[in-house]
């Protein structure tokens, strides 16, 4: 050893525990760290399933949804699956949504025109302090169907929904049909025709 190799191997024991240090509170960090939001994530044959990791995936026609759980108004829950109708169509919205209300009773009429032929209305409240809004609102819209709740909002963080309205058309398959985003007359002819297809379809 030659005295200028002495400076940097004292140099490199007084390195070497510092760099075993660091990378023991990085890997310390690494662990601990938050996990991500529950999103949707894809199987490989193209249904979707619930995951903790992976960026969230906007829901497209053709995915099929897992059996969610569902909270009722009333303090009762559901699956997905339960509502047992060839077609579903789940509305996003909120008492303090004018055009949540300015579409909401358009559903309301296409449910009714439809019940018997199996199509099913899954309302689902965005409003955080549902408890005081919801009955009012049931009383004048004279609500007749089972108001369903997602106030801690994880449904809407599932769909990755940024505005409402929004809604997703499902078959009895918890296939997706159709999504739309914004107010819309939903007791249109238009609405009517595609109706009778998902219907046809969903035998």
């Amino acid at each position: 050893m030659t005295t200028n190799d002495a400076p940097r191997i004292a140099l490199w024991k007084i390195l070497l525990p510092v760099a075993l240090i660091l990378l023991a509170v990085v890997l310390t960090l690494w662990v601990m760290k938050p996990k991500s939001r529950s999103t949707i994530a894809l199987n490989p044959d193209g249904s979707a399933k619930v995951t903790h990791e992976g960026e969230a995936l906007e829901p497209v026609v053709g995915v099929t949804l897992p059996d969610l759980d569902l909270d009722i108004f009333t303090g009762a829950h559901r699956k997905l699956s339960q509502t047992k109708a060839k077609v579903t169509i789940i509305n996003f919205w909120a008492t303090w949504c004018g055009a949540c209300l300015v579409e909401m009773p358009s559903l309301l009429k296409l449910q009714k025109a439809y019940a018997d032929q199996g199509l099913d209305l899954v309302a689902m409240s965005v409003d955080e302090n549902a408890s005081e809004v919801i009955p009012g609102f049931i009383q004048k819209m004279g609500f007749a169907l089972p108001v369903y709740l997602d106030t801690d909002q994880k449904l809407s963080e599932l769909f990755d929904i940024h505005a409402i309205p929004f809604t997703v058309v499902i078959n009895h398959d918890r296939k997706i049909l159709y999504t739309d985003a914004g107010e819309r007359d939903w007791n249109s002819s238009e609405v009517h025709g595609w109706v009778d297809r998902w219907l046809a379809e969903s035998k």
